[in-house]
Order: C-alpha cells, then structure tokens, then sequence
C-alpha cells in the first residue's frame, strides 16, 4: 500500500508503508524527502519515524509535516503526529477523538477536516466526519456523512467540504457519489454534488485552482483493487 505523499516546499514527501501482504509494515519506517529541482535528484532520508506506519494521511503546513491517523502493528491510532522541517524534531497535537485509517482529510485555512475510515471499532467504513481547529488545538463532529466512506477523497472548495468515490468491502460496491456539506452552517446537512466519471477506491486526490484531480486507484473494491490498478487521471469540479 502506499504511504502517505505529498508536495511542499518544492519538495516531494513520503512516509511509512507496507514492504510486504497483508499489510506489513516497514519495521523501519522513515520519512524521506525527493527535490525535483535538485542536478541530480535523488530520495534522501530525513528521519526515522516514531514506529512502524501505514494507511495514514498526510500534508503539510507553515514548515511542518502532518501525519493522521493510520495503522501501527494490530492498532488504529488517532494521533496526529508533527514534524518540523526545520528543526528535524516530532510532535503531536490533541489526537483525533476516532482512530482510523483509511481515511481522507482536506485543509482549510484554520481547520483540519477528516473524513470516514477504518478500524476494528468502526468496521470497514465510517460515516463519521471530525474537525481540528489549528489555533485552539480541539476537535468537533461535523454531521455524518450519506454513504460509507473508506478509500476516498476529499477537499473543501469555497467554505464547503467535498467527499467523494470509495468502496464498501462488504456489497463490493464502488461508489461514484459526490457530496459537499457548507462548513459555515453544518446543520444544513449534505448536498449531492456532480458524481466522478468512474467510481473509484484507493485514489490520491490532488486540488488544482478549482477543481480536484482523482489520480490512479483500483476499479474494484476490497482486495480486489489490487489486480484493477488504474494509471487514470480525472478531473471533478464542484456544483456553482
């Protein structure tokens, strides 16, 4: 499976992972770092992480990175690990109130939202959705999400979250669905949203100006995403 990626200071980021089926992780995760503008790229370790990880989140933030959730050996965690860039040291922040992996997340400018996942207390999916506020270091529940979300995306585009795609392991069902909920008035609920051109699970989501691009996944859920890895790249834009 893969760990978690992602662009920040012209830099490229990866952590943790599995080396080997079912999901074993590297007992000697690291952090490493790739700089495409460099003579001669190349990966380089920054640092070992605190323990073995994977099927976590992460993204970065004002010289840091972060790390959400995930699996460690036989536990779910709901840590939310911290990494300077500058001063090479890890921390933490109030962890999330549901361990989980297999989730996704999306930032705004002063919160942290994320969304369904994993566990052995949740099942195969989850409807729950969670909140960081960055300033008072605090989670809130959002209200719960219309389908089973596990393998998904999601972005927030002009004060409204968006989650969409993913699998339910249990029908084999791969979800097309896309919905937003208005993150000034929750109470709201949740508003269908134009569908993905393909259902998908186990994608990466890449936010570009207006729109979000869905890049790779399986065509199949469960296990069988493995044998339908895709090299696909679409585009999906929110209602106006």
């Amino acid at each position: 499976m893969a760990a978690g990626v992602f662009e920040g200071r012209g830099q490229v980021f990866a952590t943790g992972g599995y080396s080997s089926l079912p999901f074993n992780q590297d007992p000697d995760g690291a952090l490493f770092a790739f700089s495409p503008s460099d003579e001669e790229p190349e990966w380089r370790e920054l640092s070992r992480l605190p323990g073995p990880l994977g099927q976590h989140a992460m993204f970065y933030r004002e010289g840091k990175l972060w790390l959400i959730g995930g699996q460690s050996g036989d536990r779910t965690l709901g840590t939310i690990r911290t990494y300077d860039l500058a001063s090479g040291e890890w921390g933490e922040v109030a962890p999330m109130p549901t361990p989980r992996h297999s989730h996704a997340f999306a930032v705004s400018e002063d919160k942290l939202y994320v969304t369904g996942g994993r566990s052995d207390k949740l099942g195969p999916f989850a409807t729950v959705i969670e909140a960081y506020d960055f300033a008072s270091d605090s989670w809130e529940s959002l209200p719960d999400a219309p389908f089973p979300l596990a393998g998904h995306g999601a972005a927030v585009f002009e004060g409204r979250l968006h989650v969409f795609g993913g699998e339910n392991v249990r029908t084999e069902d791969v979800f097309t669905r896309h919905v937003s909920l208005d993150l000034t008035d929750p109470a709201r609920g949740w508003r269908e949203e134009v569908s993905m051109i393909a259902g998908r699970p186990g994608f990466a989501t890449v936010r570009l100006g207006d729109t979000a691009w869905i890049l790779g996944g399986g065509e199949l859920a469960g296990w069988k995403t493995l044998g339908s890895v895709t090299g696909t790249a679409f585009p999906l834009k929110p209602n106006r």
